[in-house]
């Protein structure tokens, strides 16, 4: 079972992975937006709780609440809502990647007049992110403490990190299960000349800092976004449930992490 906001309907995912389960011979239900998911709340709990795996995307209340329904009835999730959350609040997310030693920019996390005060000249220009923004949505570059100053935000405190061009190339680093891949594509926010996605060799450092955000956070499907640097990647942020964009058979490594999380449901006795 599918369970995703209605802005994913025409995306690569989920429905991408909706067609290669299909295609191998899987009945596959798709439940879309917080309005389905509110309607008839008791039939999808009982649809629920005859599936044999949920997988969700979106952020939505009603997405998150039907993660939580499903993990409550012993259904296996791909991810919980719990760990969607993790990385869906930006604060949050920037917290535990720096206690864990993750190497990030620097973060600050205060009203904007605190941040004037305490925001060292070094640390400019700074990028201010709405704390549950996506898709690059409500991003401000400022340059200056005056700058700063001015600024009307309309979140208060305020999430800012320094920003770092890095020549207009992010890295991604797409996980499915065990999987990794790893691109570069232009970035939303830093003018580039290419407009070409480049597939990059994996070495083992990525993999692993690749895997250590998914231990973080609990998350098997995830997206790592970082820039590189001449001290090595740093992570930028980490996103649940990406299209995986250019990244080589992601159906069907989707597919194949799905089919596995309900047979590991079934091996430890099943939810039904």
């Amino acid at each position: 079972m599918v369970i995703r906001e209605d802005r994913y309907a025409g995306q690569l995912q989920p429905a991408g992975l909706v067609s290669a389960l299909s295609a191998a011979g899987h009945v596959v239900t798709v439940v879309g937006g917080d309005a389905d998911v509110a309607r008839r709340p008791a039939r999808l709990r009982a649809v629920m709780a005859r599936a044999d795996v949920i997988v969700g995307r979106g952020r939505s209340t009603g997405v998150l609440s039907a993660l939580d329904t499903a993990a409550g009835l012993g259904v296996p999730v791909i991810d919980t809502a719990q760990a969607v959350c993790g990385v869906w609040d930006k604060a949050a997310m920037a917290r535990v990647l720096s206690r864990a030693g993750v190497p990030t920019p620097a973060t600050f996390f205060a009203p904007i007049e605190a941040l004037v005060e305490r925001v060292p000249a070094r640390s400019y220009p700074l990028i201010l992110k709405p704390v549950h923004g996506d898709n690059a949505r409500g991003l401000r570059i400022v340059t200056s403490r005056e700058e700063l100053g001015r600024l009307r935000w309309p979140e208060r405190p305020a999430l800012a990190q320094s920003y770092l061009p890095g020549g207009g190339m992010d890295l991604k680093l797409y996980v499915i299960g065990g999987h990794v891949s790893a691109v570069r594509k232009p970035s939303p926010i830093t003018p580039c000349a290419s407009s070409e996605v480049q597939q990059v060799p994996l070495d083992g450092r990525l993999g692993e800092l690749a895997r250590t955000c998914g231990r973080l956070f609990g998350l098997t499907v995830f997206g790592v976004d970082c820039l590189e640097t001449s001290r090595g990647p740093l992570v930028i942020e980490v996103n649940d449930f990406p299209n995986f964009t250019a990244v080589p058979g992601a159906d069907a490594l989707l597919a194949r992490h799905v089919l596995a999380a309900a047979a590991r449901g079934h091996d430890r006795g099943g939810h039904r």
